[in-house]
This record gives C-alpha cells, sequence and structure tokens, in this order.
C-alpha cells in the first residue's frame, strides 16, 4: 500500500522503463510544476503520488533490459485514500537533553492541552529512542508531518560528543542520518542509518526537512564543514574553518539525490524552515558573528531550494532579522532554533514560536510573534512569565502540533497516568422555554490507574429553546482542556415549564379588521400570559395547563399589513416569547 511518493528503484547496468495503469495517481512521466528555482525549471520528476477520496489501485510495470535480455514485472499497488484533515490541539516536543551518553539520546514531552508554553516529560523524562548505529548518539532530533498528514519521519545527528572532541567531529564527523518513521508517533521503523554527505564534508549535523511543491520532494538540509577538493580533514585547511547548510531530495528519506551547499555564507548552522502561504521563512545561526551578532537570523523566500551566495545580498533570500534574539532582550548566546505556528484555539492566543537553545545553560528560551515576517520577537522569561514551563534542560529539537488523539496515544504509551480514560457524564434539566442554561466549569475525569479528577472543560455552543416537549433531550460534547481526547457529555432534558403555542389569524368585523391571538398552555405549570400587537397589549393572569385564551384586539382599521404578535409566558420562574405571525387583510 502506498501512503506517499514513490521512488522507483534501478539497478547498476539494468535499464528500468516505468508505466502506470493510471498516471493521475502514480505518474509515469516527468511533469514541469509552473515555477522556476533560479531560472531553471522545476518538475515533479515521475513517481508522483495523488491520494483521492478513495483508496485506488494502480499496477506499476518495470520493462527491464540488460544487454539483449529484456523482462516485464507488474506490480499492483493500493494507493491508500487521503486522510481527513484533523485539528492540532496539542503540540509534540523532540529533543535531547546534554552531552552525557544518556542525554544524547531522543526525549519527547507533550503540551497540557494547546498550550505551547505549557510541558510534560513523556517517559518521566528518559529516553524514547535510543541509537544502536554509528557513535551510538543521539542529537538534534527533527519530526517531520508528511505532506499527506498520516506519517511522520524523525531524524537525527549521529554524534555521541563524549567518544570524540568538537575540532575532530567538526573535521571528521558522521556523514551519516539517522532516520525513523511512524504513523502513530509510538510505534515507530527500524532505525535507518543512510550516508548522506560527500567526501568534501566533515559532518552532518542538524538536519531537518521541509516539504517542496514544485519539485514533489522534501529537501533534506543539514550542517557540514565543507573542504576544497583535494585538501585533507584538517583544522585550518583552507575555507574549513566556517560552516556551511548543505542539501539533499528526497521521497522517502531512503534514497537521497546529491548533496549541495544551500547556504554559503559567514558561518552558518541549524537551518529551519517554516512556510506560510507562498513564503519559506528560514532561521539559522550565525557563529562567527559576521551578521553583526553571535545569533539566529530570519530571510525570507519564495523559492525553498534557491542558493544564498553573498552576505547580505544575493540569491532569492532576503534578511528579515539579524540578532533576533538579542534584539528580543535575550542576552545570551542561542542556537538551534525551532519555530512553529500557534495551534487555532491556543490558550495563549495566536502567532509564532521561537525556541532559540542557550547551549551553554538551561536549554530552550521561548520567543513570541504575532507576524513571522516582520523583524521583533518577544522574550518569554520564564522568571517573570508564570505561563512558561518547558521541560528540563531541552537541547536543540523541534515541535510540531499535534492532533488530541496523537496526545493520548504518546500518553498511553510514555505515561500512562496522564491519560484519561473516562468522564463522568453530566445530566441537567431545562426548563422548555430556555434559550440557555449553565454547564458546569469542570468534569470529573478518570485517568488510566482509577485516579480521578476534575478537569476544565470548554462546551460546544448549544441552544437550549430546540427543547420544546417534556422528556425531549440534547447531547453536548465538551472539550478536556488538558488536551485528552476524551470529551465531556452532557445531556440535556427538557422539564415542565414554559410551553405555550401561539397563533394569529386577523378578520373582518364591520368592515374593520379585528386581531385575535390564541394562546394554549401545554406545560404542567400555570402560566402568566401578555399579548402585545400593534393593537394593543392584553394579559391573562393564569392560565391554567392544557386550557387556551383568546384576545381580540380591534384596529379600527380598514386593512392590515402581514406581521407578527408576540406572546410572552412566565411559568415557575421561567420565561418563553413566542411569537405569532399573520397575514395580510383588507376588509371591503
Amino acid at each position: 500500500d502506498l501512503q506517499g511518493r514513490d521512488a522507483e528503484p534501478g539497478a547498476d547496468r539494468v535499464a528500468i522503463a516505468w508505466t502506470s495503469s493510471d498516471d493521475a495517481v502514480v505518474s509515469d512521466t516527468d511533469a514541469p510544476s509552473g515555477s522556476t528555482t533560479e531560472g531553471v525549471a522545476d518538475v515533479v520528476e515521475k513517481g508522483a503520488v495523488v491520494r483521492g477520496a478513495a483508496d485506488a489501485s494502480v499496477t506499476l510495470t518495470a520493462m527491464i533490459s540488460r544487454g539483449s535480455a529484456t523482462s516485464t514485472v507488474a506490480l499492483p499497488l493500493t494507493v491508500l485514500a487521503a486522510p481527513a484533515a484533523a485539528e492540532n490541539e496539542a503540540y509534540l516536543f523532540a529533543y535531547f537533553s546534554g552531552n552525557s551518553t544518556d542525554q544524547q539520546q531522543i526525549r519527547f514531552a507533550t503540551t497540557n492541552g494547546n498550550d505551547a508554553l505549557d510541558w510534560t516529560e513523556l517517559n518521566d523524562g528518559a529516553p524514547v529512542l535510543t541509537s544502536s548505529q554509528g557513535t551510538r548518539g543521539l542529537r538534534d532530533p527533527s519530526i517531520v508531518r508528511s505532506v499527506e498528514g498520516d506519517r511522520f519521519f524523525l531524524l537525527a545527528t549521529d554524534l555521541d560528543i563524549t567518544k570524540t572532541t568538537w575540532p575532530e567531529s567538526f573535521t571528521n564527523g558522521s556523514k551519516h542520518l539517522e532516520i525513523w518513521e511512524s504513523t502513530d508517533l509510538v510505534n515507530w521503523s527500524e532505525q535507518r542509518h543512510i550516508e548522506v554527505s560527500p567526501e568534501w564534508a566533515g559532518m552532518t549535523w542538524a538536519p531537518e526537512a521541509q516539504w517542496d511543491e514544485s519539485i514533489g520532494q522534501y529537501v533534506v538540509y543539514w550542517s557540514s564543514r565543507v573542504y576544497p577538493e583535494g585538501q585533507p580533514h584538517v583544522t585550518g585547511a583552507p575555507g574549513t574553518t566556517d560552516s556551511r547548510i548543505v542539501y539533499a531530495t528526497t521521497r522517502d528519506f531512503r534514497t537521497f539525490s546529491e548533496p549541495q551547499v544551500w547556504v554559503d555564507s559567514g558561518d552558518r548552522i541549524d537551518a529551519t524552515v517554516l512556510k506560510q502561504g507562498d513564503d519559506y521563512f528560514r532561521f539559522t545561526k550565525e557563529v562567527s558573528g559576521d551578521a553583526g551578532c553571535q545569533d539566529i537570523v530570519t530571510e525570507r523566500s519564495t523559492s525553498l531550494r534557491s542558493t544564498y551566495v553573498d552576505y547580505p545580498v544575493g540569491g532569492d533570500w532576503s534578511v528579515v532579522e539579524n540578532c533576533v534574539a538579542r534584539n528580543a532582550g535575550y542576552d545570551q548566546i542561542v542556537e538551534g532554533p525551532t519555530v512553529f505556528p500557534a495551534n487555532e484555539g491556543d490558550v495563549n492566543g495566536s502567532g509564532y514560536y521561537l525556541f532559540a537553545d542557550w547551549f551553554t545553560g538551561t536549554g530552550y528560551q521561548a520567543f513570541h510573534t504575532e507576524d513571522v515576517s516582520q523583524p521583533g520577537w518577544t522574550y518569554l522569561d520564564p522568571a517573570v512569565d508564570d505561563r512558561v514551563s518547558l521541560p528540563a534542560s531541552p537541547r536543540h529539537g523541534s515541535v510540531i502540533g499535534i492532533t488530541r488523539e496523537e496526545r493520548d496515544a504518546l500518553l498511553g504509551a510514555y505515561q500512562p497516568e496522564l491519560l484519561v480514560t473516562s468522564v463522568a457524564p453530566v445530566a441537567q434539566d431545562v426548563r422548555i422555554g430556555s434559550t440557555s442554561t449553565t454547564l458546569p466549569a469542570t468534569v470529573q475525569a478518570t485517568f488510566t490507574g482509577g485516579r480521578t479528577e476534575q478537569v476544565a472543560v470548554a462546551w460546544e455552543a448549544f441552544d437550549a429553546s430546540v427543547l420544546d416537549r417534556a422528556g425531549e433531550t440534547l447531547v453536548v460534547r465538551g472539550a478536556l482542556a488538558n488536551g485528552a481526547a476524551t470529551r465531556a457529555v452532557a445531556t440535556l432534558t427538557a422539564v415542565g415549564g414554559v410551553d405555550v403555542t401561539a397563533s394569529a389569524v386577523p378578520r373582518c368585523v364591520a368592515g374593520k379588521v379585528v386581531l385575535t391571538v390564541t394562546t394554549t398552555n401545554r406545560g404542567t405549570g400555570t402560566a402568566a400570559i401578555r399579548v402585545v400587537t400593534t393593537a394593543g397589549t392584553k394579559t391573562v393572569a393564569a392560565l391554567a395547563p392544557g386550557a387556551t385564551a383568546t384576545s381580540a384586539f380591534s384596529t379600527r382599521a380598514t386593512s392590515i399589513a402581514a406581521g407578527s404578535a408576540s406572546v410572552t409566558a412566565t411559568s415557575g420562574g421561567a420565561t418563553a416569547v413566542v411569537p405569532a405571525a399573520y397575514p395580510a387583510l383588507t376588509c371591503r
């Protein structure tokens, strides 16, 4: 079954020609996307997959030839339907926590509800993923949600600094990426240890990925020291003291294009990209201070893969802001930025968050802006802003928005005592004729293990006036503020109270219009009735249950326009207003 783009295989010295039984679902020809990068037309290569509203059956046929020998192989596939769009109402944070062997493994944290600033560590702060390959160390984890939305890729740096030195890791570091994938953030594939960097690269650090629609592939980028061809990998070789950002492309995070330098400006590391509308916003760490400080730099472009040639001008990228953290009033040197938009409905409001790693101190610091396209972030100092509660010592990582269901899956796997398993139902009587009622602000939630707690709840909007018969019910659902997927349920039941009907009929009496309003009390209690028309007002002090009252109004006019009388009924402390429409009438 296919859930994403297909990287069609090939082999050395073997020619393979592919055809698809449905080119609209799995393409078998290259197609220009209509955009250009640095003057070259962008092309979506064959193998692009389009997932529709239903599963689709497609057969790929491989025509294989080597010399005069040929063979044809048919590969039937099921292309899965596109997943339904889901609302993110929580966040997931992947990070490492320090420079010891244990700390250089991947940890997770989730938010306490839809709150980008309030975090709980998972697995009691212990690693959730560890490395069995390469250096056995993992740093700088980045989680990528697939463009289709129902698969995740996790990339990390292969580095255990306890086994080397910083100069040596710059010069002769790992050339591999560590990669996992998952459909639920809990069950991860086997670790993939994939060599992506060429011989001219000194290390492969801080990998991240961004979908590029113009070519139908992910752009995977990382930091490398770059060596001139023929130069040995030693500190001090010409041109090797600065880091570059390098990128390659992939569809499946298994096979990668040849890498090329993407950011060649000063000494840059730790790129992260945010796409908003048609614009890409790139955040990098300037190490040497060429941008005026050792700090985060923000740039903007409509072309993701455009190269940056000559700081501070050149290429398609333009600088939005240098010295982001310093300008926000934070005076420590930071790196490893991760940037993400606030979820819809985040308790702190809208905007964007930047977490930047104070790597010589306590780790990530939080910044916020309402407009990522403009300079000027706000530092959210945890010493004065009690909203800020990040995990303990979070180092370079990434944050993504997740659904309530995804958060529940993570809690069930890594912190089950925080998983809500049920919510006590709410039952409430509503008097007939009421337009609203007040539901409780908290509900009793039961967690794994039986612990109970009162949890704040936000109820969906409802209209109690639809309950117009005794015994009728209305079910109202509520979202728990802690982010649980289990919903609160309130059942509203109509009880006796104000339950009246009213009708109005105009008629001609001696050439003049008389308007008659008839009111019937269908409730279980006596009701006080007040009838208001354009011709006057009348009252019925006590209309017994089941009784009907008629109020006649002489208009002293020969005609009346279409209109409505208003009947206000009060019973047992509840009040209802019932309209009684009538047609136009002319007496002759």
